[in-house]
């Protein structure tokens, strides 16, 4: 069962940076999965809408985000030694053990 625990309102997509009046927005909520026990937005969005041919940022080709990434995961591994990992993919996930990644299938 998912509970709605956090209701943020009216928001745009993050980083559409639109002129004032043009962003579209939408009602932001947080739910927690009681049996998963994962939180998530309560509403998905179509993909080409979120991350369209302006849509600015781009995680895989910064150097910046790989280094902080590298440095988290040794911070991770030193600091709790896990022993299973999920991850649902990105570029973060080049920088943990491999042995112990388990990722999400798309629904």
């Amino acid at each position: 069962m998912k509970k709605i625990f956090l209701d943020l309102g009216r928001q745009p997509l993050a980083n559409d940076f639109k002129l004032k009046g043009e962003n579209e927005f939408y009602n932001l909520k947080l739910e927690f999965d009681q049996k998963t026990k994962l939180i998530s937005i309560n509403k998905r969005f179509n993909k080409k809408i979120m991350f369209n041919k302006s849509y600015p940022y781009r995680s895989s080709q910064s150097s910046t985000v790989s280094k902080h990434f590298n440095k988290l995961s040794k911070i991770i591994t030193n600091q709790y030694n896990p022993k299973n990992i999920l991850k649902n993919g990105g570029k973060f996930i080049s920088h943990l053990p491999k042995p112990h990644i388990f990722g999400l299938k798309k629904l």
